[in-house]
């Protein structure tokens, strides 16, 4: 949908020492409306000061929105991703590639991960992660903000110099009392809500296109759980039993929660927050 443009020479004013990249929109997706990227470079301004760090460390917000001589928006610029959120993959052939470390990295097994060379998290390492990603959807449904396609590419993870992750394709979220600001937010494959898969099944385009909070809660659930799972099915696994075995009572609880098809009984992003934390 859109391609990635370095600008080493450029710089914004309230942060000059921050690199920054122009994500311009391919133009058989444009005219794509103004306003919402707009409404959402201005949320920045209403986040609270002490949070607005952690915001900006976990979440890859647009900052400016481009305009040029053509209807709509031409694209967004972005804070360029850090380095540490990047993996140097070993291919068979033994050439190495950069990457983004998509979370979908965690859901191998460790022979997978000493074979190309990324890094394969331990067990107090991968919690660290799910309480890192509940933080960022705390803070976003905090500004009434309905992430969407979170999934295993949206995810960027890192484990040095301590474990985080960073979500990007933040410019395709919507805000409260709007529309995302590029058209419909999807489902990605394996990553459906029960609701939207009843929808699909009934051939109700409508009920499968709806994401709120309560999506965005299931999978939060979906996403701890093939953190916590890794190896052969994960990345398609539902189910939360396979690591009862290994969970802290209170956190499998949570699991079963959040996984369930009844939208209303699935925890806050608080709530996990607050188990990671505690």
């Amino acid at each position: 949908m859109a391609r990635v443009f370095s600008l080493p020479d450029f710089f914004l004013p309230e942060s000059p020492g921050r690199p920054i990249v122009y994500k311009k929109i391919k133009a058989k997706y444009r005219p794509v409306p103004q306003y919402g990227l707009q409404s959402l470079v201005r949320l920045l301004s209403g986040i609270e000061s002490n949070l607005k760090p952690s915001f900006e460390r976990q979440l890859n917000w647009p900052v400016r929105v481009v305009l040029d001589d053509h209807d709509g928006a031409a694209g967004v610029i972005l804070p360029l991703i850090p380095d540490e959120y990047f993996v140097s993959l070993r291919r068979s052939s033994g050439e190495i590639k950069r990457r983004p470390a998509e979370v979908q990295y965690l859901f191998t097994d460790s022979r997978y991960c000493a074979r190309v060379g990324i890094p394969y998290p331990d067990e107090s390492q991968r919690l660290d992660l799910c309480r890192s990603l509940s933080f960022a959807m705390v803070m976003l449904h905090k500004l009434d903000v309905v992430y969407g396609d979170l999934s295993a590419r949206n995810i960027l993870f890192r484990v040095l110099p301590k474990p985080a992750v960073l979500l990007v394709d933040c410019d395709a979220v919507r805000p409260k009392g709007g529309a995302a600001p590029l058209g419909a937010q999807p489902h990605s494959p394996d990553w459906e809500p029960p609701e939207a898969v009843k929808a699909r099944a009934r051939r109700d385009s409508t009920g499968y296109n709806i994401q709120n909070k309560e999506t965005d809660r299931y999978k939060l659930g979906l996403a701890v759980l093939r953190i916590l799972s890794p190896g052969r099915g994960c990345s398609t696994n539902t189910d939360p039993k396979v690591v009862k075995s290994v969970l802290p009572p209170r956190i499998y609880s949570l699991l079963e929660q959040s996984l369930s098809v009844n939208p209303s009984g699935r925890p806050e992003a608080q709530t996990w927050y607050k188990e990671f934390t505690s």
